[in-house]
């Protein structure tokens, strides 16, 4: 199988936000990455996160409000792409009335969930 639907994927529950994983080694058999989609309910915030040793790129497919990265905050909406470079506290902040739906790709794969949240201040 090449192929998956996002409406065939079960959704999980992660602290401020949920997801469905498209894509990993056990799913689709991508050996060097996995993919997500990941969404932040209106008005919530998810707390800031560390992945040690993986890149993630998001893309913005619903919703707005800030990817914060370290100490610098971005506005994002439809159409948005982000870097979060390896190692890098980053966090989402839903500022609209709208649920946040973000497409995300991390290399080399992580096992989602499998880091620690920590608060930005």
């Amino acid at each position: 199988m090449y192929t998956i639907n996002e409406k065939d994927v079960q959704k999980n529950k992660l602290t401020g936000r949920d997801y469905k994983l498209m894509f990993n080694r056990s799913v689709l058999g991508v050996k060097n990455l996995c993919g997500v989609v990941s969404f932040f309910p209106a008005k919530a915030y998810a707390p800031g996160h560390i992945h040690k040793d993986a890149e993630e790129v998001i893309y913005v497919l619903k919703g707005k409000g800030y990817l914060t990265i370290g100490n610098k905050r971005e506005r994002i909406s439809p159409g948005t792409v982000g870097y979060i470079p390896r190692g890098k506290l980053h966090s989402i902040n839903n500022t609209g009335n709208e649920t946040i739906k973000l497409y995300c790709v991390f290399s080399p794969p992580i096992k989602i969930g499998n880091y620690k949240d920590i608060r930005h201040k």
